[in-house]
């Protein structure tokens, strides 16, 4: 709220408007050179540099990129790793004045007036611009997309940060009562549409009203720690759960499974304990997801592999049946090709899957006409990617 006040009343004074970077990141002042910017903080460039330096040894280590909570890990190290030790004479204002111009005037003409001036000289004709128009209901679905893409759960503070940003760049609103009034309504008007996570406590029904705030909450309640979700959200994972605990897919029993390992151990290719085990479980669980979680480098793809292999050996299944694997990178994707899945990642399946359903049908003909057993093999990888009926998922925990 604080930053779109002080944004609303410089447009407001003096015509210089704000505007979200094209990283959708921050908001900047439009006219203000990115070398300047850069100048400014030392400390900035410096945790970019070890940040860039952490995800690329990263990504030699494991073979992949990081995922969103790996980059945050990444960041906070990054920002451990170039703090500079806290100073206790502290700097005056003047001071930090002439050390910014200081700085700037050794790369941009003008040091801080040339900065100041190229921000006034991107100002609209006829200075202040106009209150741009925008739809509520439009800011608020924007920003419950754009916090649930980022967050499993979130909080109202999230939500206000998301719609603050979904909103146009200048409202003509230049009181910051206004503003918050304006944030704290567009907040309600999204909690409204989404579903709260956290359970009533038991005996909050009975706590005296001079344990409760302003707004009904407790006093006992850490202020804006109540979690939320879309409804879209949690539908997803409950069905998500429901597939989970749904059986009926294809399995093998118990001691058809420790034969299958067996064979494997005749052939020179032992298995730990562990992955025998991972193997044996969902061979003979029936369940139609299964999730295989371990460190990075304890064998998830060779598992993934020997259970392939096994779903192809129509000795084992009774049929002859074929796996398909998906991965979030291209990286994965070789990893599973080379333990002999016929692999793709997940964005190029989709754009397959998008392309197949725009197809209109069409009756096949002689040339066209599929090998036997191939018709079905392919209906059942565009269905689901695995075969006899089984999603598998694995992950690395650090």
């Amino acid at each position: 709220m604080g930053e779109r006040t002080v944004e609303e009343r410089l447009t407001h004074a003096i015509g210089v408007l704000a505007a979200t970077r094209p990283d959708g990141k921050a908001r900047e002042i439009v006219g203000v050179a990115q070398e300047a910017m850069d100048l400014i903080s030392t400390r900035r460039r410096k945790l970019t540099a070890k940040g860039e330096e952490l995800v690329e040894a990263f990504e030699q280590r494991y073979g992949r990129a990081p995922n969103g909570l790996e980059r945050e890990r990444i960041a906070q190290q990054a920002t451990l790793l170039t703090r500079r030790a806290k100073s206790h004479t502290g700097e005056t204002r003047e001071q930090v004045l002439d050390r910014v111009d200081t700085t700037l005037r050794a790369e941009v003409a003008g040091g801080l007036a040339g900065v100041a001036e190229a921000a006034l000289s991107a100002r609209e004709p006829g200075g202040r611009p106009e209150p741009m128009r925008w739809s509520p209901q439009a800011v608020v679905e924007t920003a419950l997309a754009d916090v649930q893409a980022r967050l499993a759960t979130w909080t109202r503070a999230d939500l206000t940060a998301a719609i603050n940003a979904a909103l146009p760049d200048y409202l003509g609103v230049p009181d910051g009562t206004d503003v918050a009034r304006l944030l704290d309504q567009l907040t309600d008007m999204g909690l409204r549409s989404a579903v709260a996570l956290d359970t009533t406590r038991p005996g909050d029904a009975l706590l005296p009203d001079e344990l409760r705030l302003a707004n009904g909450e407790s006093v006992y309640q850490a202020p804006g720690a109540q979690l939320y979700a879309t409804p879209e959200h949690v539908h997803t994972e409950r069905a998500l759960i429901a597939a989970v605990s749904a059986d009926g897919a294809a399995a093998v029993p118990h001691l058809v499974a420790r034969r299958f390992l067996d064979g494997l151990t005749e052939t020179g290719i032992e298995l730990g304990a562990d992955q025998a085990a991972a193997v044996e479980g969902v061979l003979s669980s029936g369940a139609r997801i299964e999730s295989l979680v371990g460190p990075a480098g304890t064998g998830k793809s060779f598992v993934i592999g020997t259970l392939a292999k096994a779903w192809q050996d129509p000795e084992l299944t009774g049929r002859e049946g074929r796996v398909f694997g998906l991965a979030t990178s291209q990286v994965a994707t070789e990893v599973l090709a080379g333990e002999g899945l016929t692999a793709r990642n997940v964005a190029r399946w989709l754009a397959t899957q998008e392309r197949l359903s725009r197809r209109s049908p069409r009756p096949l003909t002689r040339t066209r006409q599929p090998r036997p057993g191939r018709a079905g093999a392919q209906t059942r990888t565009g269905r689901g990617g695995c075969t006899p009926g089984t999603w598998w998922w694995w992950t690395s925990r650090r």
